[in-house]
């Protein structure tokens, strides 16, 4: 009897059992009421109890299945359980989030044909000429919504595509924010299967998709905030599907349809542009392989510049105070970051010498990582892949728990190799995100949560940096 059989629904039984508890504590989060009495520290307690249960789901996978496993039932019921988990979250409050807010102001925004990057939420309140200005002296759900968004005074930061996809949500379900979690959810669901397809294709244990579909950061940040990251992981999944070589659609084919899907993730989240040269370098490197794969490379650049700078040039027409205040002080769950800050202070430089210093590291390690390995397959892409978004997400200011989301995506395709033991750790650690709260609603000293947010980066970076079994 080989164990892993049993593990995998045994530790998702124990992953759904902890978002039981989410449910139970839901209530306690609603909007702007007892934020001294919310139950954070056993919501953070059920997500690492959730974690643990990923980890031991991960240590029970099989590197390799027979036909008869892969049609075994025993991973598709983890595959259910982790669906489940979904729908134990559907009917919850948001826990700890408010940017569906925002989400449901600009889709609104560009139902009614006006541009969402023009005016920031406070000048559409005082506004009587907007589009929206009916519905906002008309509507109570359209005053609340207004009244709950973040940083108001703040040009909305989201991309185009992010846009489309808000604007869907918001005409689904009007002024009602649950409709941005079902076109995320939905997006959810549809990454999942090109989870299995491309596992699929690569002759990979479909059991491996159940890193995604259980994984408790996944849940959270998707089921429950609704956050759009999920939507440029799906891109970013696309990307390398139509550069699988089983698809046979030819290097030059290949690598236009891989520009355009990582044109959009960019379009949906503006960090996808760090994989970029990855992307670039693993083409140039299999130019070995004839003059249509050589080309495939400035194809790739061509497709993905397209669109892109067309987005990008539409976003950053009006003033771009929310990028600005992104750029210049947001600031939350840093580890790397807050070190560099700490020494840069005491050397006297200026304020912006600590992010500008982490944005050279990451930038250079966006060309070095696939610049130096070695290799021509997909495998090495993916493993690339990792390594380039942990890094970053490791040297954020602002290191977000949905920020992971594409590098989890990632996890199913290479669960053994470079990055993936840290991004494990990293679906659990980064919850330690949530108890940055305490701190503002009990009027607390914030020296503890910032030991434990270093304690979280430096569990990361030990994981990322020291040996251990490592497949490409």
């Amino acid at each position: 009897m080989k164990t892993y059989r049993y593990g995998a629904p045994l530790a998702a039984a124990w992953i759904l059992l902890c978002v039981v508890g989410w449910n139970l504590l839901s209530p306690s989060f609603r909007y702007g009421e007892g934020h001294a009495q919310r139950p954070i520290l056993a919501f953070v307690f059920l997500w690492a109890a959730a974690g643990a249960g990923l980890w031991l789901l991960a240590r029970s996978l099989p590197s390799r299945v027979s036909a008869e496993e892969r049609a075994g039932w025993a991973w598709k019921a983890a595959l259910l359980l982790g669906l489940a988990g979904r729908l134990v979250l559907l009917p919850t409050p948001l826990i700890q989030e408010d940017d569906p807010y925002r989400f449901v102001l600009d889709g609104q925004t560009v139902l009614a044909g006006a541009d969402p990057y023009r005016l920031t939420p406070s000048q559409i309140a005082q506004s009587f000429d907007h589009p929206l200005t009916p519905q906002l002296r008309g509507d109570p759900q359209a005053r609340q919504i207004l009244r709950r968004v973040s940083r108001p005074d703040l040009h909305t930061v989201y991309p185009p595509v992010a846009q489309g996809a808000f604007a869907l949500g918001a005409w689904l379900s009007g002024w009602d924010w649950r409709g941005q979690r079902w076109v995320f959810l939905s997006v959810d669901l549809a990454l999942l299967a090109l989870l299995l397809w491309l596992l699929k294709l690569l002759a990979l244990p479909p059991q491996w998709s159940l890193l995604w579909a259980c994984n408790p950061l996944v849940l959270k940040e998707v089921a429950n905030s609704a956050h759009a990251d999920v939507l440029a992981a799906f891109f970013l999944l696309l990307a390398i599907a139509a550069l699988c070589g089983r698809l046979q659609l030819g290097p030059c084919s290949g690598a236009v349809l891989a520009g355009a899907a990582l044109g959009l993730a960019v379009l949906c989240k503006l960090y996808i542009l760090f994989l970029l040269p990855a992307f670039l370098l693993w083409l140039l490197k299999r130019s070995g392989q004839g003059p249509a794969t050589n080309a495939g490379a400035a194809l790739l650049g061509t497709a993905f510049a397209l669109p892109t700078a067309a987005g990008l040039a539409w976003m950053l027409s009006w003033t771009p105070s929310g990028i600005e205040a992104y750029a210049g002080d947001w600031q939350i769950n840093a580890g790397a970051f807050m070190v560099l800050e700490k020494l840069t202070e005491a050397l006297g430089m200026p304020p912006l010498a600590a992010r500008a210093g982490c944005l050279l590291v990451a930038s250079a390690g966006a060309v070095l990582i696939p610049w130096t390995r070695r290799g021509r397959g997909l495998p090495l892409l993916i493993c690339n892949l990792q390594w380039v978004l942990l890094l970053w997400w490791l040297l954020q200011p602002a290191a977000y728990p949905w920020y992971a989301l594409p590098l989890l995506a990632l996890l199913p395709l290479a669960p053994h190799a470079g990055a993936a033991r840290a991004a494990l750790l990293l679906s659990s650690a980064a919850s330690v995100y949530y108890l940055h709260f305490l701190p503002e609603y009990n009027n607390l000293e914030p020296l503890g949560i910032t030991m434990i947010t270093l304690a979280e980066h430096g569990v990361l970076w030990a994981a990322l940096l020291l040996p251990g079994r490592r497949r490409v």
